[in-house]
């Protein structure tokens, strides 16, 4: 019974310190990985809340192409201003 204990047990769990260590570290930078998405989560939705409110409407597609292609026309052409 205590030979089966001592191979399951050394099956289980990695003996060596750098295999610890690495184990140690992936934890800590997953770890650190999940706080770091919820505070860029967290400082989206406060950004996205201090927008909403003064936000000026989105123009209509078309007033949006016209635009940007009046822009270019403008950058063709320097001579002619409107």
């Amino acid at each position: 019974m205590t030979l089966l204990r001592s191979l399951f047990a050394r099956q289980r769990h990695s003996r060596h310190p750098a295999a610890i260590t690495r184990r140690e570290e992936a934890k800590r930078a997953h770890e650190a990985a999940v706080v770091k998405r919820r505070n860029e989560l967290r400082l989206a939705q406060i950004k996205a809340a201090q927008l909403m409110p003064g936000s000026a409407p989105i123009a209509p597609r078309d007033e949006v192409v016209a635009s940007v292609q009046f822009k270019r026309k403008d950058r063709r052409n320097p001579e002619v201003t409107a």
